[in-house]
């Protein structure tokens, strides 16, 4: 799109998404339900449920905000803990997140080509995130398909080494992941 309306292609990245928020913000306004007693798309006995729900979880919340409370979490342990492990996982994510493209790239294709073939991995990575979510909902756990997840990508970065299955191995690493 480069040149189209006067805009070089990565302005039109912008203007292409921000175009996209726009519209998802529109249909949000007219979709998105404030209260539960306000949702066409519950049934009686669900809005009853929903609500009898929303009222259990304000009972366990304080009333008032005090920072007592926020010193208390930074003088917990298991809060950095909590931020080493959640660090932990962001950080690979994102490495793969944005030097996917620039590995391809490193193996001989071009821009253009290392740009559409970093689209499988995260594709991969969506569907599986998705199905595992589904599946670990029906199972009603979650452990067991973190770690296993977590245990097929951490086996994969070990094995890939040869450049012809780097794609492979990004694509089941962000499906791991």
């Amino acid at each position: 799109m480069e040149g189209i309306g006067g805009l070089h292609g990565w302005q039109w990245i912008f203007c292409l998404e921000g175009i996209a928020t726009i519209l998802v913000a529109c249909l949000s306004f007219f979709f998105m339900h404030d209260y539960p007693e306000t949702a066409k798309f519950l049934t009686e006995p669900e809005r009853v449920h929903v609500i009898n729900m929303l009222k259990q979880d304000a009972n366990d919340l304080a009333t008032h905000y005090h920072i007592r409370f926020v010193l208390q979490a930074m003088g917990d342990y298991k809060t950095y803990i909590q931020v080493l492990i959640y660090m932990g996982l962001l950080v690979p994510v994102y490495a793969i997140a944005l030097f996917t493209p620039t590995i391809i790239n490193e193996l001989g294709y071009s821009a253009t080509s290392a740009q559409l073939l970093s689209i499988p991995p995260f594709v991969a990575g969506c569907i599986a995130t998705v199905l595992v979510g589904i599946y670990s909902d029906k199972c009603n756990l979650r452990g067991p398909f973190i770690i296993g997840g977590t245990f097929v990508s951490m086996l994969l970065s070990a094995y890939i080494q040869p450049s012809r299955l780097i794609l492979l191995g990004q694509a089941r690493m962000q499906e791991a992941t």
